[in-house]
C-alpha cells in the first residue's frame, strides 16, 4: 500500500513540474505579413521570406509557454521590386544597420477553451524595442503526418504603429498603423531536427 501511495505521489509531482516541450518553427509554413494604408486608396502588403524561431509549449498550462521569433529584414518581399528596396533602405527599415526583427514573449494568457490566447511580448524593430500584444489562436496540436513528430499550429494578429519604432517616413500619406498577420507551424525540436537530417541525407540520392 505504501508503495502505491509513494508511486502516486511521484506521478502527481512529476506532472506538476513537467516542463514545456521545445518546438522549432517550420520556416516553410511560417509567414509574417503586414499591410498599411496608402493615400486611403489601397492597402499594400509585404512579408518576410526568412522567419525562424522557437516555441516552448505547455499544453497543460499555457502560461508556461513562450515564443521567440526572428525575421530577416533583407528577406522582405512585397512582389514589387522597387518597393522592396525602398522599404529595406535607410528611409524605412534600414536593413544594413538593423538586419533583424525579433519578437520575444513575456507572458501567455489563455482566454478560453476554444484555443484563443493573448501573447504579450517585446518587439524589436529598427533598433527599438517596445511591448506588443498578439491576439492568437491555436489551430491544431497533434502528430504531424508526414514527419511523424508532434506539431502545433497557430495564427495571430496585431496592430502596431511604425512611428513608435522610429520608422515614420511618409506619414500621414502612408499609414502609421501596420496590420500584422502571422501563421505558423512548429514541430517538436528534436524530432524536427532528425527529420531534416534524414531528408538532407536522402537529397543526393534523389538528384541522381
Amino acid at each position: 500500500m505504501r508503495s502505491l501511495v509513494a508511486l502516486s505521489s511521484f506521478l502527481v509531482t512529476a506532472c506538476a513540474i513537467a516542463a514545456p516541450v521545445a518546438y522549432t518553427l517550420d520556416p516553410a509554413h511560417t509567414h509574417v505579413q503586414f499591410s498599411w494604408n496608402h493615400l486611403q486608396y489601397s492597402n499594400p502588403e509585404a512579408g518576410f521570406d526568412d522567419v525562424t524561431g522557437t516555441l516552448m509549449w505547455d499544453a497543460n498550462d499555457v502560461a508556461n509557454s513562450s515564443v521567440d521569433v526572428t525575421a530577416s529584414v533583407e528577406s522582405l518581399h512585397s512582389h514589387v521590386a522597387a518597393l522592396d528596396q525602398k522599404l529595406k533602405s535607410a528611409e524605412f527599415l534600414d536593413a544594413q544597420r538593423y538586419p533583424k526583427l525579433r519578437f520575444v514573449s513575456t507572458r501567455v494568457e489563455r482566454l478560453d477553451d476554444a484555443g484563443n490566447l493573448r501573447i504579450h511580448g517585446n518587439l524589436t524593430v529598427h533598433g527599438t524595442t517596445r511591448p506588443v500584444i498578439l491576439e492568437a489562436h491555436v489551430n491544431r496540436v497533434g502528430m504531424y503526418p508526414m514527419l511523424e513528430v508532434p506539431a502545433a499550429g497557430f495564427s495571430a494578429t496585431s496592430v502596431i504603429k511604425r512611428s513608435e519604432f522610429g520608422v515614420g517616413a511618409g506619414i500621414p500619406n502612408v499609414g502609421d498603423e501596420l496590420s500584422v498577420r502571422i501563421t505558423a507551424e512548429a514541430l517538436e525540436a528534436t524530432g524536427f531536427a532528425k527529420a531534416m537530417q534524414a531528408m538532407a541525407a536522402k537529397a543526393p540520392a534523389n538528384k541522381q
